[in-house]
């Protein structure tokens, strides 16, 4: 076990302390691969969200003349694509996305489509639509949807966790509508890896909970939470919203506190235990 790992498992002991205050909901989930979780799909991990229009989940792409593309899982499993709510597409088979151009093509069984998109305003919903293809077993080519920094890419360190690129490329999005910069977002991923590893976290969780924050308190007070303490994103929003500020603010400030008390010692394991 390296420093880092047995640094924060500490830190979440520490964390544990206070945890009583705030509910089970705003624990601070364990920073690296929980032992009791193994997905078996990523619907498992998390369920993309459905519209009610549909039998299982889907993901809608705009295309650059403003039409709505609509993919859906049917009730035998297949994807299907809709062009202004008609189907065209009743089982694909493959998405090949080329990001210069912002095409996409897709082939099915019946016919094959192709439509462009802007990258820039589709790409959460492309990174939906590639989640949505890896679950259904449909193939997916050319560029990925969005590339991951390299620092959160090195968390992917076996085949297990690889293949939960697409949905951590869901919650890495949505750690950026959280923080003002990258670079503040890859901060927070360094304090608690375990807010874009979905084993135990939903997207719904970080955007609900910042939500639940920013009603909470002031925006500037939020973020100031969430950058001492990440891992209350990966609290169930429900259950955060029950709490009071000052606790979460307190609790915040402990676990901060606990992190740099670790970093002034140069805390790097216990003697003679083999760990380093």
């Amino acid at each position: 076990m390296n420093r880092e790992r047995f640094r924060k498992d500490v830190f979440s002991m520490a964390w544990l302390l206070t945890a009583p205050l705030l509910g089970s909901t705003a624990l601070v989930l364990h920073p690296f691969r929980p032992t009791l979780v193994t997905p078996h799909s990523f619907t498992r991990v998390f369920p993309i969200q459905l519209s009610g229009r549909s039998a299982g989940p889907q993901v809608v792409l705009v295309d650059d003349e403003g039409d709505a593309m609509r993919f859906a899982v049917s009730a035998d499993g297949s994807v299907q694509m809709f062009d202004r709510e008609e189907l065209l597409c009743g089982a694909v088979r493959s998405v090949t996305f080329t990001q210069a151009d912002g095409t996409v093509v897709v082939d099915s069984e019946e016919v094959d489509a192709s439509f462009s998109i802007v990258w820039e305003e589709q790409k959460a919903n492309l990174a939906r639509l590639a989640l949505l293809a890896a679950e259904s077993s449909v193939e997916w080519f050319g560029d990925d949807a969005i590339t991951l920094p390299q620092q959160v890419e090195d968390l992917l360190i076996d085949d297990e966790l690889k293949a939960t690129r697409p949905a951590v490329r869901i919650l890495w999005l949505e750690l950026l509508k959280v923080f003002p910069t990258e670079e503040k977002a890859l901060a927070a991923v360094a304090k608690n890896t375990a807010i874009v590893l979905p084993f135990l976290i939903r997207p719904n969780f970080i955007a609900g909970s910042w939500k639940v924050l920013n009603d909470m308190m002031s925006k500037e007070e939020a973020l100031e939470v969430v950058t001492q303490n990440p891992g209350v994103l990966a609290s169930n929003p429900v259950g955060l919203a029950m709490q009071n500020a000052f606790i979460v603010k307190s609790a915040a400030r402990a676990v901060d506190a606990t992190e740099g008390f670790l970093d002034s010692i140069g805390f790097t394991g216990l003697p003679n235990s083999g760990l380093k």
